[in-house]
This record gives C-alpha cells, sequence and structure tokens, in this order.
C-alpha cells in the first residue's frame, strides 16, 4: 500500500522519516510506547524520531504549534475519563 500511495522503499531501506512526540507523564510507560512503535514502523520504512518534552507546556507548545508529525494522548485522555 505505500509504495501505490507514492512511499516506495529508498536505498537506505526507509520510505520516510517522522517525528513521535509524546507526553512527559508517566515518562517510562509513554518513553516504551513510543519506543515500541519506533520499532514497529521500521519494519514498513518508518523512520521514526522520538522526542521527549521535559514539561507539558512544553509538549503542548510543540503540539499547539503544529510542530510534530504524531503524538501519543492515550494517558491524557485516560486521565480525563477517569473524571467522567
Amino acid at each position: 500500500m505505500l509504495n501505490e500511495a507514492g512511499y516506495p522503499v529508498k536505498p537506505d531501506d526507509m520510505r520516510f522519516s517522522l517525528t513521535l512526540d509524546h507526553l512527559p507523564f508517566i515518562p517510562s510507560q509513554q518513553q516504551d510506547i513510543a519506543l515500541y512503535l519506533e520499532r514497529q514502523l521500521a519494519k514498513i520504512g518508518v523512520d521514526v524520531q522520538v522526542r521527549q518534552s521535559a514539561s507539558f507546556p512544553e509538549w503542548a507548545e510543540r503540539i499547539g504549534n503544529w510542530d510534530f508529525d504524531m503524538t501519543s494522548l492515550w494517558t491524557l485522555l485516560r486521565l480525563e475519563t477517569q473524571y467522567i
């Protein structure tokens, strides 16, 4: 599918690269999820650069300024639903 969509494998065995920003909440959990995604996407030729924010405001500024390709909201969504 990626070949058909115009993302062929390049000589370095990658199709394209992207950044993955994860929340600074529960850092070890978020880092584990990000590294898992990095390994899995590498199998199909996607080079993932994991960026960890030092604080929530830093993460929120990046996301608010659209300075990201992919982000993880799992913990944030889970926290919100606990109080509904």
